[in-house]
């Protein structure tokens, strides 16, 4: 399936593998950071579903466009081939689709965290929560 699917699997998974490794360490060294403060994003992320278009996240959603883009447009030309659209764009998408999904459970915890960190705080001792909270 891997011939028919992937376009020479052998030396692509080897550049997906190569090619994945550089940008997240480009990343998790420093370079988001630096591409935030370049365009001027703050450190603080909202806690509701508008985390999901600030611009940190803006950032990121360009950084992994760009990352695929250049990693498809080497393969659509060193290697074309038939299914190439769905087999590089479509794993792509999956990747992307996933680390959002995961996010969104981020984003639920994040959004429930003060409510829960009240229950426990009523729980461990008395009158420490009024009614109003």
């Amino acid at each position: 399936m891997f011939k028919s699917f992937f376009p020479k699997p052998g030396p692509f998974f080897m550049s997906a593998f190569v090619w994945a490794l550089i940008a997240v360490i480009f990343w998790q060294a420093g370079g988001g950071d630096w591409v935030a403060r370049l365009v001027g994003a703050s450190d603080e992320v909202p806690i509701s579903a508008a985390r999901f278009w600030s611009l940190d996240y803006l950032i990121f959603y360009a950084y992994y466009l760009i990352c695929v883009g250049l990693f498809a447009t080497f393969w659509f030309i060193y290697s074309p081939h038939r299914w190439q659209y769905w087999s590089i764009l479509g794993t792509s998408l999956i990747i992307f689709v996933t680390w959002f999904l995961v996010e969104v459970g981020v984003a639920v915890n994040a959004w429930y965290a003060p409510f829960y960190d009240l229950i426990q705080t009523a729980l461990s001792s008395p009158h420490k929560v009024t009614l109003g909270q």
